[in-house]
């Protein structure tokens, strides 16, 4: 009951808290950080990417593997085709070309391979 005999003596008192009141009450919400849901960072998108990437990598180097491979098995049938006199020796260079162009290539591919998976790129 006091409050409202203090309210009708000064009125204008009471306007000035009020509004006193909901600016610091405005500005408490406005500046108050939220803790319930914290911003947090989930790493979910990039380690799914790397782990596609990761297997998909791995895909790559087997498949140079096999062209090692298979240039090596083109590089030895060249020599012995050379040897035997069916074939001249610009299929042997051409062997040894798509050899070391393959070997190259695996190398760069593996070297990917190694930082993918130490976690440098």
């Amino acid at each position: 009951m006091w409050i409202a005999r203090l309210t009708l003596r000064r009125p204008y008192t009471f306007v000035v808290m009020s509004l006193l009141i909901a600016v610091i009450g405005g500005l408490s919400i406005v500046t108050t950080p939220v803790d319930i849901i914290p911003k947090i960072d989930i790493p979910v998108i990039s380690v799914e990417d790397a782990l596609t990437d990761l297997h998909a990598l791995i895909d790559i180097v087997g498949r140079y593997h096999d062209a090692v491979g298979a240039s090596r098995n083109y590089l030895r049938l060249a020599h012995t085709q050379y040897r035997t006199g069916s074939a001249d020796y610009l299929i042997v260079i051409d062997a040894e070309r798509t050899l070391q162009a393959n070997q190259f290539s695996l190398a760069q591919v593996e070297r990917w391979h190694s930082f993918l998976d130490r976690g440098e790129l």
